[in-house]
């Protein structure tokens, strides 16, 4: 058996169960390059791999999971892991809550909370024509406030289609 790290409480994403999930990271060789996701119970499980863990040093990775399809409160993550010991038994390490960083991002308050999840609408959202008049040259006007920001490369489409 090898020694491995839980992270559990990571409900909630469109990403589907994968034994393999990609992790990343400047400190991800410490794990391998893969760790073992659960959709439906949120957990990651991450083996160590890059020869043991240093006490008192902090590893940083990181995976990417699709958030959820409906605005979500963020989750609460635990750590939990169970320590190799080269014999027949192993030692766990109880699960204690993480801390999480609730800082803003993109505008929004609580940003970096893990798996926080809200929706992007627009609170000003108008259009307007500069010429009424058949085979006329006409000037369409469209004014957008969105509620939080809108990230580069964003795709906005407008559905410029008649009413019946």
């Amino acid at each position: 058996m090898d020694s491995t790290i839980t992270l559990a409480g990571l409900a909630g994403t469109q990403t589907p169960d994968d034994t393999a999930l990609v992790v990343w990271g400047s400190d991800s060789g410490a794990f391998g390059s893969a760790g073992g996701w659960t959709m439906l119970g949120g957990t990651l499980v991450l083996t160590v791999d890059g020869g043991p863990l240093s006490a008192g040093t902090s590893y940083t990775v990181s995976v990417t999971l699709r958030n959820s399809v409906a605005p979500q409160g963020a989750a609460t993550v635990s750590v939990s892991g169970v320590v190799d010991s080269g014999g027949a038994f192993h030692s766990p390490v109880a699960a204690v809550d993480m801390d999480s960083d609730p800082g803003e991002v993109l505008g929004v308050a609580n940003g970096r909370s893990p798996l926080l999840a809200e929706e992007v609408f627009f609170d000003v959202r108008s259009a307007k024509q500069a010429f009424p008049f058949v085979d006329g040259s006409n000037t369409l006007s469209v004014t957008l406030a969105a509620s939080h920001a809108v990230s580069p490369l964003s795709t906005i489409t407008l559905n410029l289609n008649p009413r019946p």
